[in-house]
């Protein structure tokens, strides 16, 4: 063979050797499909503050979120009136309502401890310790605990109270650690164990970093690492997202690029008229300031409100509106601490309140005669009111509960007592090399992370 000839039968060889790769690729594909595989990391950016990573004084969203992927709870709540077991494999509720017994599954801790009832049991106590603080305190403070066996814990209530059963979530904390102990290693038993946290200028944590759990009786992720990188600001967080190219996702920002997952919170902005006031104890003005109608003779009101961005778009939005109708509205703007002893004084005209309903939509707290002198921030007293809160508590049917709710929730409109806006929406994006993220049902802050145990970046090919 000359060259030319030779040159030729290399080049019809290579074609070949292509042809035949492509075909045998082709029929590789036919016959097997994407599967995904353990391995990979999830960064996200939250806007947000961690000073605590202990569930029982977890309060901020950044610490909920973060302690919801370390710890379990005896149950989850994964969407509207869906409550579903987690550390516990099932439980009863006794006929009058006042008995929750927890059949805990065989769970462990990160550090291969067993998970009972007697770690159940602390970390009730802790929540009961009034000088924690925690923010479950009010709920369980009267609460009894039995421990029937390893396995078993028994709930006493002094009364029957239907949404406990939402309550029943709290992350559940080893007791075979000292509070020392615990607080350099915090063991939990949830989907993912504690590697290390990032502490920035003035203690702050900045970052947290966490691994699989293998542990975990709910079943083990995909993901073999999960790192929250937390920023104080909108702007910084959005810049990490986009410029980060190991970061997944941002949460408590909005970018305006990759897929925009964002979803209703538990929580509404209200504006209340306090009746306490002579002003607004005639419901024909508080109809009319509701209806937007112009008032003949200017009429002076003062404003309360926290001083966050939300509150402030709202309450320049009412105070342009209320400026048409002949409405004189001073603001004022108060930290958290002050906005609550504002509170307790009930010294306000009006008031922007950002209700926080939880998993349930209870209103006793805030509409009960019996709450005057607490959370019944408009002051309004009626018995037929208080006969149906009182009613739905005692039931242990969600629909049952919200049927007598929306009976509230009108006499409130007709009352003309408050007016409501739309939920506050969490705002949650995340890039395409995510998969296996689902709708977002539930409407707490870490409601984004129910279904994280099937979420995966990494894939692999498998027979079909």
């Amino acid at each position: 063979m000359n060259k030319r000839e030779k040159i030729g039968a290399s080049v019809f060889v290579a074609l070949a050797i292509i042809l035949m790769s492509v075909k045998s690729y082709r029929g590789y594909l036919a016959e097997t499909v994407s599967s995904p595989t353990r391995g990979g990391a999830y960064v996200e950016v939250m806007v947000g503050e961690v000073k605590f990573l202990n569930p029982v004084v977890a309060q901020s969203d950044a610490e909920k979120s973060v302690t919801n992927l370390m710890f379990q709870g005896l149950v989850k709540v994964t969407g509207p009136n869906t409550v579903v077991p987690d550390a516990a494999e099932s439980y009863d509720i006794s006929s009058d309502g006042t008995k929750y017994t927890f059949h805990l599954r065989p769970n462990q801790f990160s550090d291969g401890s067993p998970l009972t009832a007697a770690d159940v049991a602390g970390t009730i106590a802790m929540i009961q310790d009034p000088s924690l603080k925690s923010p479950f305190y009010k709920t369980w403070s009267e609460v009894t605990t039995e421990i029937i066996d390893e396995k078993t814990i028994q709930l006493n209530l002094q009364k029957a109270y239907g949404p406990f059963i939402y309550d029943c979530d709290f992350g559940i904390i080893p007791t075979h650690l000292s509070p020392d102990e615990f607080s350099k290693n915090l063991v939990g038993s949830g989907q993912f164990q504690f590697v290390k946290s990032v502490a920035a200028d003035g203690g702050k944590i900045s970052e947290v970093d966490l691994a699989r759990n293998d542990s975990y009786s709910g079943g083990r992720s995909y993901l073999d690492t999960v790192k929250i990188l937390f920023f104080g600001n909108k702007s910084d967080a959005i810049n990490q997202f986009k410029t980060g190219a190991k970061t997944n996702a941002v949460f408590g920002a909005e970018p305006g690029v990759s897929a925009k997952l964002d979803y209703n919170s538990s929580r509404e902005l209200a504006l209340i008229f306090n009746l306490r006031k002579d002003a607004f104890k005639d419901i024909a003005v508080r109809q009319k300031i509701l209806a937007g109608e112009r008032f003949d003779q200017p009429l002076n009101l003062n404003l309360a409100t926290l001083d966050t961005p939300r509150q402030h778009t709202r309450a320049d939005a009412l105070a342009k509106k209320f400026a048409t109708e002949n409405l004189k509205v001073k603001i004022n703007y108060y930290d958290n601490v002050s906005f609550q002893e504002h509170i307790a004084k009930k010294d306000y005209d009006l008031i922007l309140y950002g209700f926080d309903f939880g998993d349930d939509r209870d209103p006793y707290i805030y509409w009960h005669s019996s709450q005057i002198n607490d959370l019944n921030l408009s002051g309004w007293a009626d018995k037929d009111a208080d006969i149906l809160m009182e009613d739905a508590r005692m039931l242990p049917d969600a629909s049952a509960r919200n049927a007598k709710y929306d009976q509230v929730f009108a006499a409130i409109k007709s009352n003309a007592l408050a007016e409501f806006y739309d939920p506050i929406r969490y705002e949650y994006y995340v890039k395409s090399e995510v998969k296996g993220i689902r709708s977002i049902t539930g409407t707490q802050v870490y409601s984004r992370f129910d279904t994280i145990g099937k979420w995966y970046v990494d894939e692999k090919r498998v027979k079909k």
